[in-house]
């Protein structure tokens, strides 16, 4: 009997160590989704992420103020942390600016000056009895019986804030500083400076001026190169002024008016302004998170070294439905639901054929139905696929290798594939692909009839179709305007000239002055380098 069980054990063993499956047990049997990631995240903070193959993992922890309907197409922008769309409104309003230099009063609050001016205002409420997902940066909640706190309207001034902070680099901070007012003066305020000695100067007086307190006196001469005040020159040594973030300052534009209402002040009209609030850009941010990872992750680095680099969140906290809960970089993330996510429901409608494809038959159930995701590092293609084939991961793309086995010449899912219980599930990105051509060329470009023909003629001989089948494996719609479909003003019956037509390419390099493609001043066939 002894020894049956011995065999029994051993064979265990042997079938356990042969097998390729790269998940937990756990993980199969639970209600959870297994996929894969080919390139490794580089960041996971809102500010600075901007690849779409990190938006797919973290945009499931942040939460923007609004979304896009899950079903509707066109797509249209719906409430999410905010109560509702806000309308904009023209209004003279009264905004209060910091002197410059800064003034504090004895208790060492700011003074602030009032000054009125015109604006484009949007009011916006923020639901309440919203809570991050439970994180040891906040402080013990003894209703939730764990460790965090509500949403506040403050955390997307801080937000926006970080937005400006120059030395993040957010992506979009263009779009932002020249339209809310007051971004750009927190952003020049908070600027690496160059400034000439005056007459009267001394190292200890410009660090109390630039950086308030003495203490910084050894960090700003170690920045100059070790400079003492003996090698102060008056109108010629210039010295750099380098300085954390002073986020102190205020953003003008963005008032608090309590704790789940804000409003935001625009110079001008931009109606975009509420589709950028539904990237993670915009996201909240909890200030007490930075602080809790920058002792975590700074400790021990120096003042030089603090400056020198910015500071990004390594993981990321919000409000949103999951939460980051692994992540070992080129191996595994995993996503767990967040126990503190609000009722949200799936939605009842959308467009007339999401019916027929069954999108609607969880209609009105609680979100999210998922309780893990877990991502397997995977850079190669092949191999995620076979982990697909083999049971290993519950979706993959379809890559150029296998395609032609896979889909059918009518783009739907091969007979052998369906009896596997697989699912093909298609859509329309509002992504496009296009030629350009240099508005500058003394060939192509300008603005000339003759010039327009030309550029017309390139592009009706260009076979866009033929392309999409070689290169894309005939996937992807063949544009007709720079507005994809799915995006309100595409007009499916505009006539586009990517629809390929030889002859006509030919009679518009005749009014071109191209008549066939020979140049009329070398004599030779055109050539557009």
């Amino acid at each position: 009997m002894k020894r049956y069980i011995i065999y029994i054990f051993f064979l265990l063993v042997l079938i356990f160590s042969c097998s390729n499956n790269p998940h937990r047990n756990e993980d199969i049997i639970g209600n959870n989704i297994l996929s894969a990631y080919g390139t490794p995240l580089k960041y996971v903070d809102s500010v600075k992420s901007y690849y779409s193959y990190e938006a797919v993992i973290i945009d499931q922890v942040y939460e923007c103020l609004f979304q896009y309907h899950y079903l509707k197409r066109p797509y249209e922008l719906i409430p999410s942390l905010a109560e509702e769309v806000p309308v904009p409104r023209v209004k003279n309003v009264t905004i209060k600016e910091p002197y410059s230099p800064r003034r504090f009063d004895k208790n060492n609050n700011e003074i602030l000056k009032p000054r009125t001016i015109n604006a484009i205002s949007y009011t916006i409420k923020i639901k309440k009895n919203i809570y991050y997902a439970p994180h040891p940066a906040f402080p013990y909640n003894k209703e939730k019986n764990t460790n965090t706190r509500e949403l506040k309207a403050g955390d997307f001034l801080y937000a926006f804030k970080r937005m400006a902070d120059q030395k993040l680099a957010c992506w979009i901070f263009p779009v932002f500083v020249s339209r809310v007012v007051g971004m750009d003066r927190f952003n020049k305020y908070n600027q690496e400076k160059e400034i000439t000695v005056k007459k009267g100067d001394t190292l200890e007086s410009i660090t109390l001026k630039y950086y308030k307190d003495k203490k910084y006196l050894d960090l700003f001469c170690s920045l100059n190169n070790n400079i003492k005040d003996k090698d102060l020159v008056p109108g010629k040594t210039k010295l750099k002024i380098i300085r954390f973030t002073d986020y102190s300052y205020p953003i003008s534009g963005i008032i608090i008016h309590n704790d789940h209402t804000f409003e935001i002040l625009l110079k001008k009209e931009y109606p975009q302004i509420l589709y950028w609030m539904a990237m993670h850009f915009t996201s909240p941010i909890p200030e007490e998170v930075v602080a809790f990872y920058k002792e975590k992750e700074l400790k021990g680095v120096s003042i030089e070294e603090k400056l020198a680099e910015p500071f990004y969140l390594p993981y990321p906290i919000g409000t949103g439905p999951y939460m980051m809960v692994k992540w070992k970089k080129r191996e595994e993330i995993i996503l767990a639901k967040n126990p503190l996510f609000r009722e949200e429901y799936y939605p009842n409608d959308g467009i007339p054929e999401d019916k027929e494809k069954g999108l609607l038959e969880d209609a009105g159930k609680r979100l999210p139905f998922i309780d893990k995701y877990i991502f397997k590092y995977s850079p190669a293609y092949i191999p995620r696929w076979n982990n697909f084939m083999l049971g290993y991961q519950d979706v993959s793309g379809v890559g150029k290798e296998h395609f032609n086995n896979v889909i059918t010449d009518q783009k739907t899912l091969s007979s052998d594939m369906g009896k596997k219980g697989i699912r093909l599930e298609k859509e329309v990105v509002p992504v496009i692909f296009y030629y350009g051509f240099n508005m500058l060329d003394k060939t192509v470009g300008g603005y000339t009839e003759k010039k327009q023909f030309l550029r017309q003629a390139i592009a009706r001989a260009l076979n866009v179709g033929k392309y999409k089948k070689i290169f894309l494996s005939g996937r992807g719609l063949i544009p007709n305007s720079p507005i994809p479909p799915g995006i309100f003003g595409y007009e499916k019956k505009v006539e586009s000239y990517n629809n390929f037509n030889l002859e006509k390419a030919k009679r518009l390099l005749v009014k071109a002055g191209y008549k066939d493609g020979i140049d009329p001043k070398a004599g030779k066939p055109l050539e557009i380098t």
